[in-house]
């Protein structure tokens, strides 16, 4: 310990001490005084011959007492045992003085250097300390015999500095070889030295320079365990603080962040084979595996499969838990990112991104057997291209649902080149101004949909440049489906084996350019409702109930399409629907190639249609057709109008029906339109009844059986329809 008094101090004390020992050196040897002085109060002085004398406590207390004047300053009057700070160094003054400078001063021996008396810090208000006090500030881990050299086990000396101390516990620079027993009083650790516990290589202070592991179960019983070691410990920019996990089955509590720089923090399994690190979390009460929230976030989780405890069969969950959580879930600014070596199974929502929460997951993770949805964007924001979602079903009360892909609430999920199947609803969906990215995807084997947008919610599944076409097939109802204002885009698409129709609006809106829709159990294209589609350049081929359909106020737009081998209709208007397009070609329907029914409406310029087995066109029930530059082939009929209907086509060429008129006008219905011909139809080229109206100017033929019908010598009785032929 040092002294609390230097030498500098007693030369200053000369002049009292020679004083004081000349007064007691004159008292002779009288006891009593001795007496009295040496036992006497630090506020006594005894009365003597040679006048009082000060008691030795009150000497001792003289001694020890300064006056503190804080940081020097020139021309200021100094007085003996004054103490002032300069530069951090603590000054005596010797003898009473105006202050010059500080060298002058001490050159002239009114002051001096301090050393070896009290400590005092620099600057006002700053009071006296001893050394001894000052070094105590600091606790190392030395001065319990650590040695930091990386061979002596120092474990037992900085538990045992841990344990009989409180406050900060200094490292200075070193290799400090450790057990993890220490790790317990590692919040109170600070300095630049390196915890060397079995593999681990640690910052022992609270600054990491490096990267560095953290070994669970081994040094750490669990990521948490890990997460409150990193807790109040900066990393540098750049570095990673890795918690690696080794291979086994583990039941964990929710791992939440909260280092303010997560996403330098990983957590890694077995890469390689991720089923070997099984990480079972307590769904209770809608409780999450990984949960990031308020802009804390995580960095890469990878090699690991996670799930709940409330999955008990496929479809079948233990809804008494009410375990409405996620494996991954990100709320309010939180953020997470799971690795291409992730398989989140039999957890009731899969990866789900909440009111302004953010999710990366790598290309190739796999999401399995979850509740609700695999994928769920809800208010948040998922960008997952590449991966997989399948298999998520609840059947149970509360079903049925099962979703793979769903953003939702104003969601954005970015899934480009992802798989989704055998989901009990759909593949790919939207719903409530959400908005679902599926470029080049695939939905297939789905009990419901494959692409579904619903309420506002927008699914984009189009061809990306380059890649694969996105495709629907095998799904229970719709291949693609839009409802309730809605809006898919399925660009060049296919929509194929579904249930029901290949694409659908009802109340929606489809944007279906060069789609394939074919073999479906129902349409190929239908909208009602007052649903819309843009089907250019599409083909409807081999569908159970016909190629194209638009009712109840609904349009398709068929430009440039086709539809061919349809069991039905090739294309159908009906109840007030629309089909407008250039370009279009109707092959081998089992029914009209083309109808307009029930106050529908047909706009067609340029087409072929061909081989059908009813009608080639077909005007009924109050509805219209309007087109130009059209030529039928080889159908069973010709052209059929009837029931207060009208067709206006020009250039309509009419040949070979197989068993009936070329152009029959019936009840009241009327066409329009130059250059008619009708050529080898088996009966009437051009038949009108009474009521209807054929203006035709220009019309002809040949091969017909029984040429135009022309009342009243050839038109039979009743067939007294009106004609203009010139």
């Amino acid at each position: 310990m040092r002294p609390l008094f230097g030498a500098a101090f007693f030369i200053g004390l000369g002049n009292m001490a020679l004083s004081t020992i000349q007064k007691i050196d004159r008292l002779g040897v009288d006891s009593d005084l001795m007496h009295e002085i040496v036992h006497g109060s630090e506020s006594e002085s005894v009365p003597t011959e040679g006048g009082p004398v000060m008691t030795v406590a009150a000497a001792i207390k003289s001694i020890k007492t300064f006056t503190i004047r804080g940081a020097w300053a020139t021309g200021t009057q100094y007085e003996f045992k004054d103490l002032y700070v300069d530069g951090g160094v603590v000054y005596m003054v010797l003898q009473a003085h105006v202050s010059t400078t500080v060298a002058a001063d001490i050159a002239s021996g009114l002051v001096a250097i301090y050393q070896d008396g009290p400590f005092m810090q620099d600057g006002a208000g700053a009071v006296l300390r001893t050394h001894e006090d000052k070094d105590r500030d600091i606790i190392s881990v030395k001065d319990f015999g650590a040695k930091g050299d990386g061979a002596n086990a120092d474990a037992p000396f900085i538990v045992a500095c841990a344990v009989t101390t409180t406050g900060d516990i200094y490292f200075p620079t070193g290799d400090y070889v450790c057990t993890p027993d220490i790790l317990q009083y590692s919040s109170r650790f600070v300095g630049s030295g390196l915890l060397h516990i079995g593999t681990d290589i640690l910052p022992a202070g609270r600054f990491a320079a490096a990267s560095f592991t953290l070994s669970v179960p081994g040094n750490f019983s669990d990521p948490n365990a890990a997460l409150a070691f990193l807790e109040n410990r900066q990393l540098a920019e750049g570095i990673t603080a890795t918690i690696k996990v080794a291979d086994g089955a583990y039941a964990w509590a929710e791992i939440s962040p909260s280092h303010p720089q997560g996403q330098q923090i990983n957590v890694i399994g077995n890469q390689a084979n991720p089923g070997n690190v099984v990480y079972t979390y307590d769904a209770t009460n809608a409780k999450n595996g990984f949960h990031a929230t308020g802009n804390y976030a995580l960095g890469l989780v990878d090699g690991i499969t996670v799930q709940s405890n409330a999955w008990e069969s496929h479809g079948t969950w233990n809804m008494a838990i009410k375990p409405l959580g996620s494996a991954f879930a990100a709320w309010n600014g939180g953020f997470l990112y799971v690795g291409p070596n992730v398989h989140v199974t039999k957890c009731y929502y899969g990866i789900r991104a909440i009111n302004g929460g953010n999710i990366l997951v790598a290309p190739g993770a796999q999401v399995s057997e979850c509740g609700d949805v695999g994928i769920h964007a809800f208010g948040g924001s998922i960008w997952c291209d590449g991966t997989s979602a399948f298999n998520c079903a609840d059947t149970g009360p509360d079903g049925p649902v099962g979703t793979g892909y769903l953003s939702e609430n104003g969601g954005s999920l970015h899934s480009e080149q992802c798989t989704t199947y055998g989901n009990r609803m759909h593949g790919f969906a939207a719903y409530s101004n959400g908005a679902t990215w599926a470029f080049s995807s695939s939905a297939y084997n789905n009990g419901s949909n494959g692409f579904f947008a619903y309420t506002g919610g927008h699914v984009i599944a189009d061809q990306n440049l380059g890649e694969a076409q996105s495709t629907s097939y095998g799904n229970g109802q719709f291949g693609v489906r839009a409802e309730s204002g809605g809006s898919v885009e399925f660009q060049n698409g296919l929509s194929y084996n579904n249930g029901s129709d290949g694409v659908s609006a009802n109340s929606g809106t489809i944007f279906a350019l060069g789609v394939s829709s074919h073999n479906n159990g129902g349409l190929g294209f239908s909208a009602n409702a007052r649903g819309v589609i843009d089907a250019s350049n599409s083909t409807a081929d081999s569908n159970g109930a016909g190629g194209y359909y638009s009712t109840e106020n609904s349009s398709i737009n068929i430009n440039s399409s086709s539809a061919t081998n349809n069991t039905g209709d090739g294309y159908q208007a009906g109840t007030g629907g629309h089909l407008q397009g250039t370009t279009v070609n109707s092959y081998n329907n089992t029914k009209n190639g083309i109808s307009s029914v029930f106050g529908a409406s047909v706009n067609v310029t340029t087409g072929t249609v061909n081989g059908n087995h009813k009608q080639a066109i077909a005007v009924t029930d109050g509805s219209s057709f309007l087109g130009s530059g059209i030529t039928l082939n080889s159908n069973a009929l010709g052209v059929f109008i009837t029931n207060s209907s009208t067709m206006n086509c020009t250039n309509l060429a009419i040949n070979g029906t197989t068993s009936g008129h070329g152009l029959a006008v019936e009840a009241v219905s009327s066409f329009a339109g130059s250059g008619l011909s009708v050529n080898g139809s088996p009966g009437w080229g051009i038949f009108a009844e009474t009521g209807s109206i054929v203006n035709a100017p220009g019309a002809g033929g040949t091969g017909n059986v029984s040429g135009f019908s022309s009342p009243p010598a050839n038109g039979g009785a009743g067939n007294n329809g009106a004609y203009v032929f010139s």
